[in-house]
């Protein structure tokens, strides 16, 4: 099943003339995990099915001639959801493969100004992941649907902070 989700994977690439952009994970991280059960029996479970089907598709695309392109994963989920998630009313996971792909292309997920406005002076002149590893730290407590909610806030003028915490006490009451 793996094999065969690889194979169609790299048909459509090979079809539709693009390059396949993954992300370069470190499969030794303790990240992955399934949450149930024997914590050992997991990990080896979901390694085996990740590295499985990286092998197979690069393999594959190798022998039809497709480019694979490996991208750092850092920051693409709160880039996706900070940057796309509620301007474009795409799940978490889209939103995500949508700042891997972009990465891809050779693009960087740079903060929004209605965000970089917010940040503090010392880390403003960092790079933009450091930017983006601040927003991480603010948005935790605020349950992903209520974060489809934080463009129309700051849209309509709302301070960042006053609209996270908003945001993060929607959270916690429900």
């Amino acid at each position: 099943m793996l094999e065969q989700a690889a194979i169609d994977i790299v048909k459509i690439a090979k079809l539709k003339k693009k390059p396949i952009t993954i992300e370069d994970l470190d499969t030794t991280d303790s990240k992955f995990r399934l949450k149930y059960g024997n914590k050992k029996r997991n990990r080896k479970i979901t390694l085996f099915a990740y590295r499985t089907l990286i092998t197979t598709m690069i393999a594959r695309a190798d022998r039809e001639g497709v480019a694979v392109f490996k991208v750092k994963p850092a920051y693409t989920s709160v880039a996706g959801k900070l940057k796309y998630m509620a301007q474009k009313g795409i799940p978490i996971h889209v939103v995500a493969a949508l700042v891997i792909a972009r990465r891809g292309m050779g693009f960087k997920e740079r903060v929004p100004s209605v965000l970089s406005a917010t940040l503090p002076e010392k880390i403003r002149r960092r790079h933009h992941w450091a930017h983006w590893s601040y927003f991480q730290r603010q948005e935790k407590g605020v349950k992903i649907h209520h974060l489809y909610r934080l463009g129309k806030e700051l849209e309509g003028g709302t301070p960042f902070k006053e609209a996270l915490k908003r945001l993060k006490t929607l959270s916690s009451t429900g």
